[in-house]
C-alpha cells in the first residue's frame, strides 16, 4: 500500500506593534509560545500534574495539537508513553533577525491527517502568542493573515485576512513524482541541525541507513496516529536497501547551537549534523518515496520544532 499521510501547510503572518528578536532556529521559541497559548486556552483543570492523567485529555485541544495523543489500543510504538506531535514549525532562518514596528514577519506550520480539523484552535492559539507577546519583553504583534500554501496550483487560499475567517484549511495529499521521474543521484542538504536519536544519538560518524530508516519510521508513525491507516511495508526489505546505500560524497559536519530547555529562561547546549551528502539510488528507488516525502516532514530529535529539515536535489 503507498503512502496515505494528507497534510496542510499554514502560513501564519503577523505585524510587529513592538520592534523583536528572533533568535537562531527560532521553531524552540514558536514550539515554547504556542505551547503555553494552546495551554492557556485549552486547559480545563490546570492543576492537574500531566495530560496523561487528566480525564479529559481526549477532548482537549492541547495535548491533541501539542503533544500527540496515543490511541489505548495503539498497534505501533506501544513502548512509548508519547508519539509524534501533529504539527511540524517549518522555514526557519538559519540566524537570528530582527523585526522592527509594522513589518511583517511570517511562521508556517504544518498539520497533518485529522489534526487539520482544529485549525480554528490554532488560528486561536496564534493570536493569543501575539497579545502575550515575545520574548523576557513580551513585544507585542498581531496576526492579520493565515494562508494554505497550494503546492499543485497558481495561489494559495486565505484562511484569515485581518480577523476575518474565509474558509476552512483541508489536508491534501503530495503528490510524489513517479518512477520514470525518479533521479539517480541526489544530494540531500540539511536546512536545519539533523539531530540523531537512538544507537546514532552519541555516533560522532554520519550513518546515512539509521538516518533514512528514522525517516521511514516516522512518516509510518505520522500515518498511522493522524490517518487509522498502517503503512503496509516489508520494513526489513526497505532496511536491507538503506545498508547498501553508498554515499558519493560527504561535507557534513556537526554544529552546536543553543536551545531553549522546557525550564524558563534557560538553555542547553545541542548539536545536529549540517551540509549536504550525496548518495546513489538508482538500486534503491523503493527508498524514494520516503525521502521525498521527508522534506516536509523532517526527521531527528525536536522534528516538531523544525529541526532536521533538508531538501533533495537533483544531480542527474
Amino acid at each position: 500500500m503507498p503512502i496515505q499521510l494528507p497534510f496542510a501547510e499554514y502560513c501564519f503572518s503577523f505585524t510587529a506593534l513592538e520592534p523583536l528578536t528572533m533568535p537562531v532556529y527560532s521553531g524552540t521559541l514558536w514550539h515554547a509560545v504556542l505551547g503555553k497559548a494552546l495551554h492557556e486556552r485549552s486547559c480545563l483543570v490546570p492543576n492537574t500534574p500531566s495530560c496523561h492523567h487528566c480525564l479529559l485529555a481526549s477532548e482537549c485541544d492541547y495535548p491533541l495539537l501539542f503533544q500527540g495523543k496515543k490511541p489505548p489500543n495503539s498497534a505501533i510504538m506501544t513502548r512509548y508513553k508519547n508519539i509524534p506531535a501533529p504539527h511540524i514549525i517549518r522555514n526557519l532562518p538559519p540566524h537570528a533577525y530582527q523585526v522592527e514596528r509594522q513589518q511583517v514577519f511570517h511562521i508556517d506550520l504544518i498539520l497533518l491527517g485529522k489534526s487539520n480539523q482544529k485549525l480554528p484552535a490554532l488560528i486561536a492559539a496564534m493570536q493569543k502568542i501575539g497579545r502575550n507577546g515575545f520574548g523576557r519583553d513580551r513585544q507585542k504583534a498581531v496576526l492579520t493573515q493565515v494562508l494554505q500554501k497550494q503546492p499543485f496550483a497558481a495561489l494559495d487560499s486565505i484562511i484569515l485576512m485581518d480577523d476575518v475567517p474565509l474558509r476552512s484549511g483541508k489536508a491534501i495529499d503530495y503528490m510524489i513524482p513517479k518512477s520514470e521521474h525518479i533521479p539517480t543521484k541526489i544530494s540531500l542538504q540539511w536546512c536545519t541541525p539533523y539531530r540523531p536519536t537512538g544507537d546514532a544519538r552519541n555516533s560522532r560518524v554520519f550513518q546515512l541507513d539509521k538516518l533514512v530508516m528514522a525517516v521511514i519510521r516516522r512518516i509510518s508513525a505520522l500515518q498511522y496516529f493522524n490517518t487509522g491507516q498502517q503503512l503496509a511495508v516489508d520494513y526489513r526489505e526497505l532496511k536491507r536497501l538503506t545498508q547498501r546505500l553508498v554515499i558519493s560524497k560527504n561535507s557534513l559536519y556537526r554544529r552546536y547551537h543553543k536551545q531553549l530547555a522546557k525550564r524558563k529562561n534557560q538553555h542547553k547546549q545541542g548539536y545536529g549534523w549540517m551540509g549536504r551528502v550525496d548518495m546513489d539510488l538508482s538500486q534503491q528507488q523503493p527508498l524514494w518515496d520516503y525521502l521525498y516525502l521527508g522534506q516536509w516532514l523532517g526527521v531527528g530529535k525536536n522534528a516538531s520544532m523544525g529541526f532536521g529539515q533538508y531538501k533533495l536535489i537533483a544531480m542527474d
